[in-house]
């Protein structure tokens, strides 16, 4: 598919970073993305310490985290990039996460969270989608957080089941035509469905939306 926009803004193929403590995932995942994404995967790590070396000794425009590995411990990789410094996009896949799991992720500033039995289409829909820049949610974790909001969420932070919709619509990049259309909307009313979610979420911009709003679906503890 030629040269991907990088994380950065910039139009050199974007540098990616694939972390999985096994050897086959890694080399599944590198296969995908090189064979028939078309992307450039620039090194693989075996552990989170070595993620981090590579992290620091050169510029990497996605991570690529495999949450299910090391005893548990993948889970902590994103909150561990991100304070040793690396501010780029972390994508995580996961075998299964845990409403409670998936919305730490969240909370750690994960810019995309895919399951495992998804097929490759979405890995590569997904890859994408955060080298542009937008934001990446698998729908059935997208269901769970938003189920946590019906269970236990304040009245300030309900949402309505238009809402709902809507907001899992721009979570699968899906433009404002093809929300409209998927819904039986029109655009206008998709549009003004989009303002009243910033305006309850305070952000400014899609990609901001579905992170702030994820947020407040959990119980306040």
């Amino acid at each position: 598919m030629g040269d991907v926009a990088a994380a950065g803004g910039g139009s050199a193929q974007a540098q990616i970073l694939v972390v999985a403590e096994h050897r086959l995932f890694r080399d599944l995942v590198r296969g995908a993305l090189e064979g028939g994404g078309g992307l450039r995967v620039a090194a693989c790590a075996s552990s989170p310490p070595e993620a981090l070396e590579i992290l620091a000794s050169r510029p990497i425009d996605l991570v690529l985290a495999d949450a299910d590995g090391w005893g548990g411990g993948g889970l902590e990789f994103p909150a561990q990039a991100r304070r040793a410094g690396y501010e780029g996009p972390v994508l995580v896949l996961a075998g299964r996460l845990s409403q409670g799991e998936s919305v730490e992720l969240v909370r750690h500033g994960v810019a995309g969270i895919l399951l495992k039995d998804e097929p490759i289409k979405a890995l590569l829909e997904c890859v994408r989608q955060v080298l542009r820049g937008g934001p990446w949610v698998d729908r059935r974790t997208l269901e769970a957080l938003l189920c946590s909001d019906r269970q236990g969420g304040t009245s300030e932070s309900r949402l309505s089941e238009r809402e709902r919709e809507v907001l899992r619509a721009v979570a699968q990049g899906l433009a404002t035509k093809e929300i409209a259309a998927q819904l039986k909307l029109s655009e206008s009313t998709v549009k003004a469905v989009v303002r009243r979610l910033f305006d309850k979420t305070g952000v400014r911009n899609r990609s901001q939306l579905v992170r702030i709003a994820l947020e407040r679906y959990r119980p306040l503890v």
